[in-house]
């Protein structure tokens, strides 16, 4: 067994530099972890972010989405409003227009009687004058 290597001798040095470089490997170890930590926690920061802004957003959409619904309904209202108002006006106006052209007519046909009645009364009383002589 003198020429055989003996496995512990392999193993008790690879101990011994484990030994020697364990505090070393520990503080990589350790800052790799916390930067790993802290970037994580950025990260996560940074995702909670843009989660919130997300719901934000879509809740203001909503929301604008919605006042402009209403605001198109009340202008449709307005104009409904508006047309229903302008054919009154239109209706009303139309009616006096009417009415004052009937009373127009009226009062012509009334003067046109009584020229006519005084023509054919001065007629009649020419006839009658124009005889006895």
């Amino acid at each position: 067994m003198a020429g055989e290597e003996n496995p512990l001798d392999y193993s008790s040095s690879l101990f011994i530099f484990y030994q020697n470089t364990k505090g070393f490997f520990d503080i990589i170890l350790f800052k790799t972890m916390e930067t790993l930590s802290f970037t994580l926690g950025v990260l996560a920061v940074i995702d909670l972010l843009i989660v919130v802004g997300t719901f934000l957003v879509l809740k203001t959409l909503n929301i604008t989405r919605k006042q402009a619904e209403n605001t198109q309904r009340e202008l449709d209202a307005n104009v409904r409003e508006l047309h229903y108002e302008l054919e009154r006006s239109r209706n009303d106006l139309n009616d006096k227009i009417n009415l004052v052209e009937e009373r127009v007519v009226r009062h012509t046909d009334s003067r046109v009687d009584k020229l006519e009645t005084k023509v054919y009364k001065d007629f009649d009383l020419f006839r009658t004058q124009g005889k006895n002589y």
